[in-house]
């Protein structure tokens, strides 16, 4: 996480012969484009390079762990297990992934049915109530190293 944003936007940046580029991030990468520019930036790095970010936009994406309950007391609760646990587990299984956001969303896990009956009518809501369920329900192994750096560093240091 660390060195291979940096190396694609300068890749991005000699490419496109722009000295600046914006950077559009949705969940973790609004979170991976915060560092980013937070780390580059002239002020906390003299050497950094966010004078090259000229727009930075982020969808769904925390700004505060701490304000995240559960989420962030588990995390630092589990600082000093997860290294072992993930060693022995290997990548988080997508159903782990799957019920890591189920719980973000506390009780809408159970009330979503409800407000998909309330707004059956609405073609736009159901095809947006599709789009979220489908993603939720449909994720990818999340690799162990980078949950590992985000458990410690980005949820439990905040």
């Amino acid at each position: 996480m660390y060195t291979f944003l940096p190396a694609a936007i300068d890749a991005v940046r000699r490419h496109s012969g722009s000295d600046t580029v914006s950077i559009v991030g949705y969940c973790m990468g609004g979170i991976f484009g915060l560092l980013y520019t937070a780390g580059h930036h002239p002020k906390v790095n003299p050497t950094g390079s966010s004078a090259h970010v000229a727009n930075l936009v982020t969808i769904g994406a925390p700004i505060s762990f701490e304000k995240m309950g559960i989420i962030s007391s588990a995390a630092r609760f589990g600082q000093g297990f997860v290294d072992k646990l993930m060693d022995r587990l290997g990548n988080v299984p997508s159903l782990g992934a799957e019920l890591g956001f189920k719980m973000m969303s506390g009780s809408k896990v159970l009330t979503k049915w409800v407000d998909l009956a309330n707004n059956l009518y609405d073609e736009e809501y159901v095809r947006g109530f599709d789009a979220v369920n489908t993603w939720v329900n449909d994720m990818l192994p999340y690799p162990r190293e980078a949950f590992k750096q985000m458990v410690k560093d980005v949820v439990g240091q905040n």
